[in-house]
């Protein structure tokens, strides 16, 4: 701002102005840039969630019967980078015991 308004001084109206219209085109993009992030963040924790509550659903109606392990499986297989391991172990070893944990991976 201080060249801007030095620019005015001198009577170049013009470069102040072009100045000034390019700093809020930074300043509009890097407001663009947060916001898209913190859209992004919102977004994966809410997959985190919904995947997770997901596997807590499949596994309570599966109930260590094993009639939902392909669908188990398969939601651990292609959404795990979405969800806490730590938990999703926690979870299983409610349902299944520590050694049947490898015959289904």
């Amino acid at each position: 701002m201080f060249f801007a308004s030095f620019d005015l001084k001198l009577d170049h109206h013009e470069d102040a102005l072009l100045y000034n219209w390019y700093n809020s085109q930074k300043t509009a993009k890097k407001q663009v840039t947060k916001k898209k992030i913190a859209k992004e963040k919102a977004l994966i924790s809410n997959k985190k969630d919904l995947f997770l509550i997901l596997l807590k659903v499949y596994l309570k109606i599966d109930n260590g019967t094993g009639n939902l392990l392909r669908k188990i499986i398969h939601l651990l297989n292609t959404q795990a980078i979405y969800m806490d391991i730590l938990i999703v172990l926690v979870l299983l070893s409610e349902s299944w015991s520590v050694r049947e944990l490898p015959k289904i991976s």
